[in-house]
């Protein structure tokens, strides 16, 4: 049994990209997967760096605490052994709440610098366009 977390990025329960969810949570239930879900827009993940976070970002404050939403998602990176983005190509790049996502979450001490990141066995990308 493989634990999948799912970082998903779309704000209509009616899109495409919701039906393409679906469709991958049916798959891994029906496989005997476990899975975990980050639905960006659901939770209204906050996607600006504050001035505290961008000052331990740039190693002006490293010893600044990384806020509890970010702690949270790095733990459900942490706990599973594959990671999956879901999310439409929006002019030619992710919707700007999964970008921010990125910007908040991978940061200095987890993802780099020194690099204590859990590495993934696997990472899928599904991206919707058009």
């Amino acid at each position: 049994m493989t634990h999948v977390h799912i970082v998903y990025a779309h704000p209509s329960e009616r899109s495409f990209t919701r039906e393409v969810l679906e469709a991958f949570l049916g798959g891994l239930d029906d496989a005997g997967h476990t899975r975990t879900v980050s639905d960006l827009y659901a939770m209204e993940f906050r996607s600006e760096l504050t001035l505290e976070e961008y000052e331990r970002e740039s190693g002006h404050r490293a010893d600044a605490r990384v806020p509890d939403d970010v702690a949270a998602e790095q733990a459900r990176l942490d706990a599973a052994d594959v990671w999956a983005f879901i999310y439409p190509v929006w002019w030619a790049d992710c919707p700007a709440r999964l970008k921010g996502w990125f910007d908040r979450v991978w940061t200095t001490g987890f993802a780099y610098k020194p690099v204590s990141l859990r590495v993934a066995r696997q990472a899928l990308v599904l991206c919707t366009a058009g």
